[in-house]
C-alpha cells in the first residue's frame, strides 16, 4: 500500500477523545472501555477489534497562559527598574507599586 492508503487506513481507525479522567494517566481505564465495547460489537463468527494503543496527550492551553504572563509581569517590571521609566504610561499603575507586583508573581507561580 501506498503512504497515503496507510493514512488514510490509520486516520479511519483513529478515535481522539477530549477529557480523560486525571485519575487514568497511563489510559488504561479508556482502554478497557474501548475494548468492551469492542467485544460487545462484534457480530457472530466475527472477531472483535482490540485496542493497539492508546496515547495521552495532557492539555498545556493553561501553562502556556500562565507563563505569558508571567513574561508579561517581568517585562513590565523591567521597565520599571530604570531610574526614570522610559514609558511609564504604557505601565498599569497597580505594577509600578513593588510590593503589588510581588504579590500578582506569586500567584501566578502558584
Amino acid at each position: 500500500m501506498s503512504k497515503y492508503k496507510d493514512q488514510e487506513c490509520l486516520k479511519a481507525r483513529t478515535i481522539h477523545i477530549k477529557g480523560v479522567l486525571p485519575q487514568d494517566r497511563t489510559g488504561e481505564g479508556i482502554e478497557n472501555y474501548l475494548n468492551s465495547i469492542l467485544k460487545q460489537k462484534a457480530y457472530g463468527s466475527q472477531t472483535p477489534g482490540k485496542v493497539i494503543s492508546v496515547l495521552i496527550l495532557p492539555d498545556f492551553t493553561k501553562q502556556l497562559e500562565l507563563e505569558a504572563k508571567i513574561q508579561e509581569l517581568k517585562d513590565s517590571k523591567m521597565l520599571m527598574s530604570v531610574e526614570t521609566p522610559f514609558c511609564s504610561c504604557c505601565l498599569p499603575n497597580k505594577y509600578k507599586d513593588q510590593a503589588v507586583f510581588e504579590l500578582e508573581m506569586e500567584r501566578l507561580e502558584n
